[in-house]
């Protein structure tokens, strides 16, 4: 029922002690049991962005079992409370994503992985939205629309 994602680290040893992020298996299920019941009162709910975070990982996995070699994903968070919502690790390359229920990204939205970016040596940030545009961040951020992912 709960999926455990671990947290990135350049060094493998570290990831083992630090904390998994913890995500229900079924965004459906996870809406319901917090008591939205019908369609319409789900976009106005204040967990709405949780529940888009979870359903955008399961589509992550299926892309991240797609490669070959399969990849791996994680998510990173600093002790200073900045974060990147999903990390996919193929190999040696890195791919960060962040997760934005908003209809028209802003180049603020993307703080988190710049700072990932410069922390880690990764081809480039995702920022995936709830929106229509396909819009640069930065020299390696694009913003995405999230059904990009669904073909």
């Amino acid at each position: 029922m709960v999926e455990r994602l671990p947290a990135f680290t350049s060094n493998r040893t570290t990831r083992l002690v630090k904390s998994p992020k913890l995500y229900w298996t079924d965004p459906g299920l996870e809406a319901f049991l917090a008591g939205y019941y019908d369609r319409d009162s789900l976009p106005k709910g204040r967990e709405a962005g949780a529940f888009f975070e979870s359903l955008i990982l399961h589509y992550l996995k299926v892309l991240a079992q797609l490669l070959t070699p399969h990849g791996l994903l994680f998510y990173w968070r600093t002790t200073t409370g900045h974060e990147v919502d999903f990390v996919l690790e193929q190999g040696r390359r890195l791919l960060s994503f962040e997760v934005k229920l908003i209809s028209s990204p802003r180049f603020g939205d993307a703080d988190g992985l710049r700072l990932f970016l410069s922390e880690n040596q990764a081809v480039g940030g995702v920022l995936l939205h709830g929106g229509q545009e396909i819009k640069r961040l930065d020299e390696h951020i694009v913003a995405l629309p999230w059904t990009m992912l669904t073909g």
